[in-house]
């Protein structure tokens, strides 16, 4: 599995998330005021972009780089995850409830992604 397929796949994914994210913001009445959710997925896509490029290069090497690079990536996005939601949810208390519910959904849907496409880079490499 090449990167370029990787990023195809992640932009689409990002694209199918960002369509359901608005059909929320005009259904669902608590979703309506909170507009930073472009920006969130942007933010979320760039960073998960990244990491699989990071994953993707060290898994052409030796499997303990790719252990090494996969623990460092997950921690380096947990704490960025956690200080771009402690900053908003400070900086703006009011939309605190919506701001973390798609924020969640987001970091769910992106680290379910995220395990289906390394599970397949390993079937890959295996075989």
């Amino acid at each position: 599995m090449t990167f370029k397929k990787i990023f195809s796949h992640l932009t689409l994914f990002a694209l199918s998330l960002a369509i359901i994210t608005w059909g929320f913001t005009l259904t669902v009445k608590i979703f309506e005021k909170c507009y930073v959710w472009p920006l969130l997925l942007l933010f979320m896509y760039a960073v998960n972009t990244t990491t699989l490029y990071l994953l993707y290069k060290s898994s052409l090497q030796k499997s303990i780089k790719f252990i090494n690079v996969f623990m460092l990536t997950g921690f380096g996005k947990m704490l960025l995850y956690v200080a771009v939601m402690l900053i908003y949810v400070y900086l703006n208390p009011t939309l605190a409830v919506p701001f973390v519910i798609i924020f969640l959904f987001y970091f769910m849907a992106f680290l379910a992604f995220e395990v289906v496409l390394l599970q397949k880079m390993n079937k890959t490499t295996n075989s």
